[in-house]
């Protein structure tokens, strides 16, 4: 334990120390991430409207992939795994890709989190009768874009500080962690980051599919946890160098 323990502690002061110090890359990637969000938004009902109702014929399916690509069942399983076996084989390089998939799924996954709690975006399943039934009655968006409102839907928009979960659509939570585990993945171990790849973007599908998000909810949080990904990932890698 104490082995893990220093690594980990070595880890974290090594991403700390190669961490970028000037303002320029964190403005490219968001800017790359704002992009991605504003060309993903423009055809959101176009997806959207792809998705079958509730108990569509591989509802079964989504659900297991959005089950497991969760941060409980996808990333921490997984982490702990490598970290565990990595030891046990004496492979440190493993270890260290547990622990680089691990922070990298926690600092996407916290920092969307608060963001989607703070805006407050309907998810595309969220109804007016659903919302009065839940908190009381229906809010009025803060920022509207401007689409036509089906009946009985919510004008989507950003409501604020919402606390129910059908509140809680951008940016993706299930994207930014399932992403940041592959990118993290793929950058310290590629034969294993890629497989992972396929199952976060198989978790992608399946927030659309259930009709939890719309692809521009993907974009961003998908955005946000492949930058963090890569940049643990290859903390990783050079460690192992």
């Amino acid at each position: 334990m104490k082995e893990i323990w220093d690594d980990f502690l070595a880890f974290l002061a090594a991403a700390w120390r190669e961490r970028p110090r000037h303002l320029l890359p964190w403005l490219i990637v968001l800017v790359l991430i704002a992009a991605a969000g504003a060309s993903a938004f423009r055809i959101d009902r176009a997806v959207a409207a792809l998705a079958p109702p509730e108990g569509g014929p591989f509802s079964h399916l989504a659900g297991e992939f959005s089950f497991w690509g969760d941060f409980p069942t996808g990333t921490i399983l997984l982490s702990l795994t490598l970290v565990i076996v990595g030891t046990a084989a004496r492979r440190p390089a493993w270890r260290r890709a547990g622990f680089a998939a691990l922070l990298a799924a926690v600092v996407a996954g916290s920092a969307v989190s608060t963001a989607r709690i703070t805006l407050g975006r309907p998810r595309p399943y969220a109804t007016a009768a659903e919302v009065e039934g839940r908190i009381g009655h229906v809010p009025a968006p803060l920022v509207t874009f401007g689409a036509p409102v089906p009946p009985g839907q919510l004008a989507d928009g950003f409501y604020g500080p919402q606390f129910p979960a059908m509140f809680h659509g951008f940016p993706s939570g299930h994207a930014a962690t399932s992403l940041a585990t592959a990118a993290a993945l793929t950058a310290a171990l590629p034969p294993l980051g890629l497989g992972v790849s396929l199952g976060a973007l198989g978790v992608c599908w399946s927030r659309v599919y259930l009709r939890r998000h719309y692809l521009s909810d993907l974009a961003v949080g998908g955005g946000v946890g492949i930058a963090v990904g890569l940049f643990f990932g290859a903390v990783a890698r050079r460690r192992r160098s």
